[in-house]
């Protein structure tokens, strides 16, 4: 069975679902846009279920989506923070 990634290795990748182990625990969303980075697609398949992050920049907003197994926090680039129920979910906030 494959390791799962270490939590700094997922957030270094700008994915944006950061826990202290993705195995056992719910992932928490805190996307982190910048750089040259326009868009993001990352997954990562949990003994709870599958862990989904995407997000993209749109003419000034941030737009995420996620899927989650299991509630979990978002926080987004703007600070504003949500807790959610297992499913899907999008979120859109501006940026400056």
């Amino acid at each position: 069975m494959a390791t799962p990634p270490k939590a700094d290795t997922v957030e270094s990748l700008r994915g944006s679902f950061i826990t202290p182990e993705l195995a056992v625990d719910p992932a928490a969303f805190k996307p982190v846009p910048g750089g040259s980075l326009r868009h993001i697609d990352c997954s990562y398949h949990s003994v709870t279920g599958l862990i989904r992050s995407q997000w993209h920049l749109d003419d000034g907003q941030f737009i995420l989506s996620i899927t989650t197994p299991v509630a979990t926090d978002v926080q987004l680039p703007d600070g504003s923070a949500h807790q959610v129920a297992a499913g899907a979910h999008e979120f859109r906030c501006a940026l400056d």
